[in-house]
């Protein structure tokens, strides 16, 4: 006898050309099996906070990572976190005063906000894929663009309001960048050019895809977008 009984019949889908799906070139990739990496380092520490930013997938055009967050009950102030979710620091895409940015060998540095602007150039952008928390942990998902060179990233994390100082943690890139080609693409998505939206760009909607919000580097500037809901 099966434990689960038949579901109810799902209605018929309404006649219609369905949802669009189409590849956007600078974005984190949906029709792409990523090759899974493992590299991470703690980025800032006080007595009841800790913050780590892992490196998870690599992509021929970039990568993905994730910034986490755990809150000693010790520390005070969590429930005022959660209450002002992205305020009064609503230009920040983490929590609170919670900042992050990566600065290269060459110079060359980014840091996340939440401003959008596509054209921010061929400089290195992080991008929010996501994120939030609840109770004593949070947890926000990157995606950086383009896939950078070999070599070490010195991770520069602060939050005042934590008590963690401006910190400088190298990261090296290397095995992450290298994993990249090893990354498959299961289907092909057309991007716009290939194949635009049947009544021009004002007609699309877009479906199944991350909702982006792009970190310019401290010389850029753009729109503010609006902040995106907590989650988890």
């Amino acid at each position: 006898m099966a434990f689960f009984a038949d579901l109810p019949g799902a209605p018929e889908p309404e006649p219609g050309p369905g949802p669009l799906y189409r590849d956007t070139p600078g974005s984190q990739p949906e029709h792409w099996l990523p090759a899974a990496v493992s590299a991470g380092a703690v980025v800032g520490r006080s007595d009841h906070t800790v913050v780590r930013l892992d490196v998870r997938d690599a992509y021929p055009r970039g990568l993905a990572l994730e910034l986490r967050a755990w809150l000693s009950p010790d520390g005070g102030g969590i429930e005022e976190l959660h209450l002002a979710y992205q305020r009064p620091y609503a230009q920040l895409p983490f929590v609170g005063d919670l900042r992050l940015g990566l600065q290269w060998p060459d110079g060359t540095n980014t840091e996340a906000k939440q401003f959008h602007r596509p054209e921010h150039g061929a400089g290195p952008a992080l991008t929010t894929q996501g994120g939030g928390g609840g109770g004593l942990t949070w947890r926000w998902h990157l995606w950086l663009h383009p896939l950078p060179d070999v070599g070490p990233v010195t991770v520069y994390c602060r939050w005042d309001g934590r008590g963690i100082a401006e910190t400088a943690t190298t990261l090296d890139l290397t095995a992450a960048v290298q994993a990249a080609a090893g990354a498959e693409e299961l289907w092909h998505l057309p991007t716009f050019e290939e194949s635009p939206p049947e009544g021009g760009w004002f007609s699309y909607s877009p479906m199944g895809s991350f909702s982006t919000l792009t970190a310019l580097s401290p010389e850029a500037s753009g729109d503010a977008s609006d902040p995106g809901d907590e989650d988890g």
